[in-house]
């Protein structure tokens, strides 16, 4: 099977998420990634629920597993000499070097841009503190609950005479992740053709800028700061989750204009809402929006939620079920998607895991192997790819290097 990175290379420092996941999508596509770890510092996520054995046992983390499949991992104790040698020799080889560590990270290891860019004036280098390498926050620490309060996102989530509320996962991560993946195919074209290579400098709350709409255009526009507005669409009605017949079990409607609400109307049996002057237009959807969300209620109540969808798509309108995500996995249109992948993890066992997201006719991305356990690939990269003797790999695990 083709894929449309092969015969590039990064060495990958990331660790917990944000870093991990652009890994994770370069990886499918066919980029090697290497993955620097050490036993004195193991990333936090190798012990991250959920696990696949009672036990919580080592390389057992479906968290990690996921995001870490598609690359091998070598143990290095990146405060020695040696191994900062190995990591040199790496970028020389490597078109790419990715991290997430704050803006300090990489300075005090010693591989800074400038130090990389000795070693290899080619290389792609990403970087992806919470807060970026510029400005007065730089040096801050961020995950993605300080990233998300940052860029805006958790103080438009809520009730209107609520408080501020978090989305419930860890959006900002996912969003720099795929920000970065783009950023470094970018560069890379940029030094093919030109024998360079660049710094990116990714600040991850700037990325998950874009998950707030247009609340800050709004507010360089005209001034006006966004306000918290619960299920509620500001511009169109209806537009929320109404209650199915089944246990907690909800579907999504959503109509843009009118001549989309008089089909909803006929959908729902009661015809007459099209000329109902509380509903005959938008404006007045919005200003009777409680009225109108009782009355679809009323009809959604009578199915669940994936017969709700059904009908009323039929019908040409956007409804969507409310899935959990075990109604997700097992989704007759996931599954004819192909999304999720089976695969045999050494100590997880054989697991579903979510697969890559696009379909590419010509190179369209895999799972190429399990996520590795601890430094399991430490010789193979040693001797394969940088071409050490089986003595010299002995020595180097002899004095502590490889741990």
């Amino acid at each position: 099977m083709k894929d449309a990175l092969a015969g590039f290379r990064c060495t990958d420092f990331s660790w917990v998420f944000a870093g991990p996941y652009c890994g994770q999508l370069l990886g499918d596509l066919g980029m090697e990634m290497i993955k620097i770890e050490c036993r004195k510092r193991v990333d936090v996520v190798r012990n991250y629920p959920p696990f696949a054995h009672e036990d919580r046992r080592l390389n057992s983390s479906g968290y990690w597993n996921t995001h870490n499949r598609s690359k091998y991992s070598i143990n290095l104790d990146m405060k020695t000499e040696q191994a900062r040698e190995i990591i040199t020799r790496l970028v020389a080889i490597s078109d790419v070097v990715l991290e997430n560590f704050s803006a300090r990270g990489m300075k005090a290891l010693g591989f800074d841009y400038d130090r990389l860019c000795e070693i290899n004036p080619r290389i792609v280098y990403c970087s992806m503190a919470g807060f970026g390498h510029r400005g007065p926050y730089k040096n801050y620490v961020a995950y993605g609950p300080m990233q998300e309060s940052q860029a805006g996102i958790v103080n438009l989530t809520g009730w209107p005479d609520g408080q501020p509320s978090r989305v419930g996962t860890s959006y900002p991560d996912a969003a720099g992740g795929v920000s970065a993946a783009f950023s470094i195919v970018a560069a890379l074209r940029h030094a093919r053709r030109t024998g360079k290579g660049q710094w990116i400098d990714l600040g991850q709350t700037l990325t998950a800028v874009a998950l707030t709409d247009t609340a800050v255009i709004e507010y360089t526009v005209n001034g006006a700061v966004q306000q918290r507005n619960g299920d509620q669409h500001r511009f169109f009605a209806p537009h929320n989750v109404y209650p199915c017949s089944g246990e907690d079990q909800w579907c999504a409607i959503s109509v843009e204009n009118d001549a989309d609400f008089a089909v909803l109307a006929n959908a729902i049996e009661r015809p007459h809402l099209a000329h109902d002057a509380r509903f005959i237009t938008n404006v007045a959807r919005i200003q009777h929006r409680k009225e109108l969300n009782d009355i679809i209620s009323a009809w959604t109540e009578q199915y669940d939620h994936y017969e709700t969808m059904r009908r009323l798509q039929a019908a040409g309108i956007a409804a969507g079920a409310v899935l959990s995500t075990g109604e997700f996995v097992e989704d007759e249109h996931i599954k004819a998607r192909g999304y999720m992948e089976n695969f045999d993890h050494p100590v997880a066992g054989q697991k579903r895991y979510p697969g890559v997201p696009f379909k590419m006719s010509e190179t369209p991305g895999y799972i190429h192997r399990p996520a590795p356990s601890l430094g399991a690939d430490t010789e193979h990269v040693l001797k394969n790819i940088l071409g050490m003797s089986d003595q010299e790999i002995k020595q180097l695990d002899d004095v502590g290097v490889l741990v």
